[in-house]
């Protein structure tokens, strides 16, 4: 039960992540080059999957699926550590971002609405 609702509360987590970092890229990438990051985004996302299965089953096979587990879970709660550890809500707002990235190319961010 209590896994259920860990595993339900990650895939919630992890969708509202990606759907946020898919808006900045988006925002903060110039037209012409929106095809090439965004596939430089996916290969790194995706391209991933498949070594961390190939890990998964080597350590799964060699010391058992509860180690696996361990293993994988431990990588996560490091993930989180670091990320606050480098403190990302710190790193600011969709709009400061876009204003900076406007200011850094050369043109006038719009004004913000109200």
């Amino acid at each position: 039960m209590v896994a259920s609702a860990l595993l339900a509360l990650e895939g919630l987590v992890g969708t509202v992540i990606i759907l946020n970092a898919i808006v900045a890229r988006q925002t903060l990438t110039p037209l012409h080059l929106q095809g090439r990051v965004n596939t430089t985004a996916r290969v790194i996302a995706w391209g991933g999957s498949p070594l961390g299965a190939a890990v998964g089953g080597v350590v799964a096979e060699s010391y058992g699926v509860r180690t696996a587990l361990y293993v994988c879970t431990s990588a996560v709660v490091l993930a989180f550590v670091l990320g606050l550890r480098w403190r990302l809500a710190a790193i600011g707002r969709l709009a400061d971002l876009s204003a900076a990235a406007e200011r850094a190319a050369g043109q006038e961010p719009p004004a913000a609405s109200a």
